[in-house]
Order: structure tokens, then sequence, then C-alpha cells
């Protein structure tokens, strides 16, 4: 699992306190980041993860939004593997986190029915929780920012945590 898929997995986890699974094989070399499932009957989801840390590659444009939901959401083998976990079409949401994107890929996205989150915001808001809790949490990626706010390296304030 990339460091960005685990960072959104423990946001998933921590934060929102859904159930998580990753990195599901597909066919022809394809795989689901992450399915998460929440508290209600009509909390699932299906969530794909570009976090690179590549200047270049930061803001999602539309016709990479465009390849990006046919190749991770519409495919055949992800199709088929999504049904043997009970994720028909129509019965969950598709998120897409990644660092920014452009404004043609927002209509994109909402045009497929797909969300966008953006993976600083995820930091940010993961940042504030663990600046407020003292105990240790059992989870590697929150544990790292939790040191780091502790050393003094990482400072957040709530203002940091909207999204975007």
């Amino acid at each position: 699992m990339e460091t960005a898929e685990r960072i959104v997995e423990a946001y998933v986890r921590y934060v929102k306190h859904w159930a998580t699974i990753a990195n599901i094989k597909c066919a022809n070399n394809q795989e689901i980041d992450l399915l998460a499932i929440g508290p209600a009957p009509d909390e699932r989801y299906h969530i794909e993860v570009c976090g690179s840390a590549d200047p270049s590659f930061r803001t999602l444009g539309g016709r990479g939004l465009a390849e990006f939901i046919t190749k991770k959401f519409h495919s055949p083998p992800v199709a088929k593997r999504l049904a043997e976990y009970g994720f028909c079409e129509g019965t969950y949401k598709k998120l897409i986190v990644h660092w920014d994107w452009a404004p043609e890929a927002e209509a994109a996205a909402g045009e497929n029915g797909v969300t966008l989150w953006s993976l600083p915001a995820l930091l940010a808001e993961m940042a504030c929780l663990v600046s407020k809790r003292t105990e240790a949490f059992p989870d590697d990626t929150l544990r790292t920012l939790q040191i780091l706010h502790r050393a003094g390296v990482l400072a957040i304030g709530k203002e940091d945590a909207k999204e975007k």
C-alpha cells in the first residue's frame, strides 16, 4: 500500500469511523485502493487515491480525471470485483482523493457521480485530531503525525483543516 493510501485509510478509520478493506486485487493488474463502510446502511464508498508528491502531478485536470474514472471506476475487472464485495453500481459512493484539481475536473467529477477530497485537507484534519489527544494511536500514520506534532515540527490549527 502506498503512503497516500495509508493516510486516507487512517483518515476514514479514525476520523470518519468507517471500516475498510484496502488494496483489493483485480484482473488485468488492476486494483481497488480502498473500500469503506460507515455505520449507516447507505455509507459505502469506493475510494481511489492519487497522492503523488511530484508537483507536476498535483493538480488533476479534466482529461486526467476522465481517464482515471474510466480506468478505476468503470473497468470490467474492477466492477466484477466490486460486485463480489456487494458493491453494485448505484449502491455506493465514488471518491477520489487528490492534492488539488482544476475547475473542469471538479465539474467532470460531479457529472460522473464522483466526489473529490483534498489530501492536504485530510492531513490537516488528522493533525488537528492528534494534536488534541494525549494517548498514543495504534495506527502508524496517526502516530507519526502525533510524534511530529509533539516534536514541534507539525504545527496545525483548526482553520487549516477546512475542506477545499
